[in-house]
Formats: C-alpha cells, structure tokens, sequence
C-alpha cells in the first residue's frame, strides 16, 4: 500500500523523466490497463551523457514476467527500447512495479516507476478498491468531543460516485457521501473530510469500538475498526435549581446529577441561616454544617454515573403569618373587650390583739385605664362574717354611700362616683374590725364595679381577690 502511493505520486504525468548523474531514462506508457492474460507495454528512452556504456534494463520481482534489455550507447546518444510486462501472480487491480536501468561503465541503477492497472477479463469495468486512512486520537475524554480524519484515495482507473461512508459506535452515527475521481498515472482520485463527534460524559471508561464501512451501489467495498480509549472523567455535580414561590412559602427543587464516568462520592452544600431554618423543611432531612462563619444545609452524596438526586427545600411561613394574624385579632381584642375600669384590692394588718388579727385596713384602687371617660361609676365590696365595717370620717378617700348587712354575704358596701375621667384614678379604703381574733389568715371577696360608657353602654369590672396569711406572731404573708 506504502508503496503504491509512493509511486502515484511520482508518476504524476504520463511521461516521466528520471535523471542520473550520466544518463537520463525517459518513460511513456503504451499499455498500462491489461486483464490478466494481456501485456502491458511502455517505451523508456535512454540518452547517455557520459563515455560509452552499456545499459542493462531488468526486473528483480516475480509477481510479473518482464524480459532483460540490454543495449549500448555512444556519448549524448539515445536509444528507445519497448518493455513488455506481463502478470503471473498478481490481482486485479492498481499496481505499482519498479524496473532497474543499471550502467555497466558507471555501476549506477536508475529505479523506474511502473503503474499497471490489472482488470478481470471480459469486464470493461473495474471493481471499485478504496484505499482509507483514518486518523483519530488514541485516547479521548468524555467531556469533549472526537476529532476523526478520514482520507481516501481510488486504487483503480473507475471514477466512483455516490459512495456511502457510514462511522458507527455505540454513542454515534454518521453517514456521509463522497465522490472519487479515476487514479491514472497522471492523476490520483482522492478525497477527505473532518468529523467531530459528540460523546456522553458518562461514556464509561473503556475502549470505544468504532465501525468505518464504505458502500458503492449497495456493496461494502470497504470495512474496518478501530477503537479509541476513553479515559475517566468526574467533574463536579452538576446542580439544576428550580424556585416556586406562593404566598408565603417558597419551594426549591434541587436537581443534582453525576454527569462523569466514574463513581463520585461529594457534599452538597446550601446556605442557609438559623431565621431561615425555623421555617424550612428538606427531603431527604439535611444535617447542619457551620464552616467560615457561614451556616449551611448539606448532605453527603454517593452518585453512580448519570445518576440523578433531587432534593427538596421548602420555606413555609404561613404557620408564623397565622400565628401573628391570631396574635393581632387576640390583642386587638383585648384593647376593645377589656373593662376599662381597672379594679386592685389589697390589706394589711392595722392591729394585732394577743398574736391575732383584730383590725384591717382595706384599699381599692380604681384607674380609668382608657382615655375615654366612664360615668355613674357604682364600687360595690363585701366584708366577711368574722368582721364587721368599721364607721370613721374618710379623709382623702370616698365615702360609701350605702353600708349594709346581709344574711349570707356578710356587710355590703356601695360608693358612688358620677364621673372618671380617662386615665384618672382614684382610692377608696376603709376598716374592718374583727369579731374574734384572726390567727390564721383571712380572705377578702373580690370587689366589682358598674359604670357606663361615652356610648351608654353598661360594662362590668372585677377586682381581685386578696387572701392574707399569718405565718407566726412577728411574720405575715400576703398573697393576691
């Protein structure tokens, strides 16, 4: 093969001139295309330059029956001999010969080209024979694409068209028409192109196959494979972020595929902060990673190649938003049901008798906790049984309008205030004496108010109830 396209391209014209250093041999070819009982003919003209000689022609091969010449030749004279060439053990096709034109004075040897087209007999056409020479990396990495350069070149005088070049693995297909011009001894029929083909990243490491097969009017004139290596590749996770927000609540799907060859194991890291992660729920659950000052959510992957993870984080803050909406309604409420007459009961001990209570001093406080004013405000308490209201000039403090006993409350107690401003406050106290010595302590009934509002509504307030305690002679305890 090395040597056929060797010698097409030196026998680039039908007449041929090789030159030594004393004689020069002159090429024409007579009969070049033959079947395989005919005999190719070609004229070599041999001019001497030198002294006179003699000049042996020969052939050293035995694919072909090429008789000797022999010849003399004077100084500047030239001589044109016929060589005759006929096939013994050759096939049809393209074939390139060499003859030797050796001097006898000079010992020189001339190596004359020869190209015979051999073709079966009894057929005008020959059969289609394409030389391919494929040029490819020997290794390649999935990430990028292959380069392949394909060359050919017509071994035979047949101009062929419409030739099917098809390339085939397992990761492409690609198919291509080329046409090729008749290679003679003045031309050589020949054509290329370039091919990039895309490859899978997670192509697995391995050698590639690759199938080249040439097809002439639906024959294969031509096939042959090659392989290239694949070599590992692993990149870094791909990742694939998609974001859905609705009211309140925010959704990240997370796509994170292996798009290498090999088996990675890595950490996927998302940023996120303490506020962030009360409202945030993942699948598969995230552990929490502190690195840098930074706070993130990650989880150990193990991918196989071309596998895909999807992980999913959602932030909900509709939870919260309600609870602040029922806070707001609770509040709001609050402000616009509450009494705005605020009510505050307390005691102490006035006087002790041989290690008992015998005298209580009483204080209601009594605030307009609105800025609106309240009217016909009426302050009722009650003493208990055990004791009994004590008649006295209230300096500083109201006086009750109303003092009266009961049969099952013990003594009620009214006042009366027509007016209270917004924010005003007011004390009421009083005393109450006691019908036996009080050892262990006393409870105190809450007192209650009515009034009115700017709009003449009734409203009802309550204060507390106040229970005093006597823990030992020097030691008391009060409790609200």
């Amino acid at each position: 093969m090395k040597k056929l396209l060797i010698y097409a391209l030196l026998l680039t014209l039908l007449v041929t001139f090789v030159s030594a250093t004393d004689f020069t041999v002159k090429t024409t070819a007579i009969k070049e295309v033959i079947d395989i009982e005919d005999v190719a003919s070609f004229e070599l003209a041999i001019k001497n330059f030198g002294v006179s000689d003699s000049f042996r022609v020969y052939y050293n091969g035995v694919e072909w029956d090429i008789p000797v010449v022999s010849l003399d030749l004077q100084h500047k004279e030239q001589k044109t001999i016929t060589v005759n060439a006929r096939p013994l053990y050759v096939n049809n096709g393209q074939h390139a010969i060499t003859l030797n034109v050796k001097s006898a004075e000079g010992n020189e040897v001339e190596k004359i080209p020869l190209i015979i087209n051999v073709r079966e007999k009894d057929i005008s056409s020959y059969q289609p024979s394409v030389g391919v020479v494929i040029l490819m990396p020997e290794e390649t990495s999935p990430d990028s694409d292959l380069p392949i350069t394909l060359i050919f070149k017509n071994k035979n005088p047949l101009e062929l068209d419409d030739i099917e070049v098809s390339v085939e693995s397992s990761q492409f297909s690609e198919t291509k028409s080329i046409s090729l011009e008749s290679t003679t001894s003045t031309q050589v029929g020949e054509a290329s192109f370039d091919l990039v083909l895309p490859l899978e990243s997670t192509l697995i490491a391995e050698p590639l196959l690759i199938t080249f097969t040439l097809s002439h009017q639906d024959e294969i004139i031509y096939q042959n494979q090659k392989s290239v290596n694949v070599v590992g590749f692993s990149p870094d996770f791909v990742v694939e972020k998609r974001v859905e927000k609705s009211f309140f609540r925010v959704t990240e799907d997370i796509a994170v595929k292996n798009s290498g060859n090999q088996n990675k194991k890595q950490v996927f890291k998302l940023k996120t902060s303490v506020i962030k992660d009360l409202f945030s729920s993942e699948t598969p659950d995230a552990s929490i990673l502190k690195e840098d000052g930074a706070r993130y959510l990650f989880w150990e992957l193990d991918l196989e190649p071309g596998e895909e993870f999807e992980l999913v984080v959602v932030r909900n803050y509709r939870p919260f938003l309600l609870f602040l909406l029922i806070l707001i309604i609770v509040i709001t409420l609050y402000f616009s049901l509450r009494s705005p007459l605020a009510l505050n009961k307390t005691a102490e001990v006035f006087k002790k008798d041989e290690g008992g209570i015998s005298m209580l001093k009483v204080r209601l406080k009594l605030k307009n906790i609105s800025e609106k004013t309240v009217s016909d405000v009426k302050i009722y308490d009650a003493i208990p049984h055990l004791a009994g209201y004590v008649q006295e000039e209230h300096v500083g403090s109201l006086t009750p309008i109303k003092v009266l006993k009961h049969q099952h409350k013990g003594t009620l107690i009214k006042w009366e205030i027509p007016v209270l401003e917004g924010f005003e406050e007011r004390i009421i106290s009083y005393k109450i004496q006691a019908q036996l010595k009080i050892l262990g302590g006393l409870t105190l009934p809450a007192a209650s108010g009515r009034f009115k509002t700017l709009k003449g509504k009734d409203r009802f307030s309550k204060s507390n109830i106040f229970k005093l305690l006597l823990k030992s002679k020097d030691s008391e305890k009060k409790q609200q």
